[in-house]
């Protein structure tokens, strides 16, 4: 009788553990569910409010100081016009005591305006410019990036890259919102591949803007530490859309430590822009630039000419020559021109000629 209620107690037991087990994995998935859902809901606040910003001009002052490497210290003026709707951008990039660079991409065309060069280059709209003057940033991805990115990672790219993540930590702080991911950082290496652990703090009174951005790394079998880059940033409503006003970066890696300080003073947020500032006459090019188009080959045909108006006009003439890019046609071109008409005009000559001793044969015949 005893091992009978022994046995019963027992299964008590097992079915009481059973229950509790099923319980305990209902209330996880139940809460794993609540943070999939809230992690979602702070996504698409966060896209949702960033694609909120249509158009805009900003003029912005760039501090970076490299407290390993001096050389790489710089201090930038921006200018940063853009309209997302008509995909158009242009980009003015001047160093401390240099001239500025001028880089403007369409649907319809690219334009270059390099320091000294004197001309303002029109390319193809798809023409690739590998140099630091059409390294356009996206003001839309400041607080989601770190020092390194956020003046080469374009917006569609970080939205894209955030959409093949799943969050490892979805919590409220307040009004805030704190998301957490990993992903792989860099090349896979003899180490191994390296891990990067993002966070995001988001706040939805403020259009679910990203207010402050850390990512820790380590190597396989490592424990992820303190943060190796931090971004902050801060906004400012204008036009009812949450737009940055000063971003700060830091490089805390050893050795490479870096920080770096972004202002943002914006003239226009989505009003209507002048078309103008995405052309060659818009740029406000030193008088004597000359505007040359380039999409026909390597010498190019100059259209027009920056007026002179007697202020920060070119010295001298316009400047003919963009690298090795012949703009203008000079005397080798016409001579080339010449000698070619020349030749045809003999081919024609010696035709006729022939002809007319042929004809003459054969009346003498």
């Amino acid at each position: 009788m005893s091992q009978i209620i022994k046995f019963f107690v027992s299964a008590a037991v097992l079915l009481s553990a059973v229950i509790a087990g099923a319980n305990n994995k209902e209330q996880t998935n139940e809460a794993n569910n609540q943070a999939d859902d809230l992690g979602s809901f702070c996504v698409r606040g966060l896209w949702n409010s960033r694609e909120q910003l249509r158009s805009g001009a900003v003029h912005c002052s760039y501090v970076l100081t490299d407290k390993q490497h001096e050389e790489n210290s710089m201090s930038l003026q921006l200018f940063l016009a853009f309209d997302y709707t008509n995909r158009s951008v242009r980009y003015d990039r001047q160093p401390l005591d240099k001239e500025k660079s001028q880089f403007v991409r369409t649907l319809s065309y690219t334009l270059l305006h390099l320091p000294g060069s004197g001309v303002i280059a029109t390319y193809a709209p798809d023409y690739k410019v590998a140099r630091a003057e059409a390294q356009v940033f996206d003001t839309r991805i400041l607080g989601l990036s770190q020092l390194d990115e956020w003046p080469l990672v374009s917006y569609e790219k970080m939205k894209g890259f955030l959409q093949t993540v799943s969050l490892t930590e979805v919590k409220r702080d307040g009004s805030k919102y704190r998301l957490q991911w990993t992903h792989d950082f860099g090349p896979n290496t003899s180490k191994g591949q390296m891990r990067a652990q993002r966070t995001i703090v988001i706040d939805p009174d403020q259009g679910f803007s990203p207010l402050h951005m850390e990512e820790a790394l380590k190597w396989p079998n490592e424990q992820f530490g303190v943060p190796d880059f931090i971004a902050d940033v801060t906004y400012r409503n204008i036009s009812n859309c949450w737009v940055p006003t000063l971003c700060k970066f830091e490089n805390r890696k050893v050795g490479e430590e870096q920080s770096a300080v972004l202002e943002l003073a914006w003239d226009s947020v989505n009003q209507p822009l002048d078309k103008q500032i995405f052309e060659a006459q818009g740029l406000d090019a030193p008088g004597g630039t000359l505007v040359a188009d380039m999409r026909l080959g390597n010498n190019g045909i100059v259209e027009s000419m920056i007026p002179r108006t007697g202020k920060n006009d070119l010295p001298g003439g316009p400047t003919r020559l963009l690298g090795r890019t012949e703009l203008t046609r000079s005397w080798r071109s016409y001579f080339f021109i010449g000698l070619n008409i020349s030749i045809v005009i003999l081919l024609i000559v010696l035709i006729a000629y022939r002809r007319f001793v042929t004809k003459a044969g054969r009346v003498s015949s």
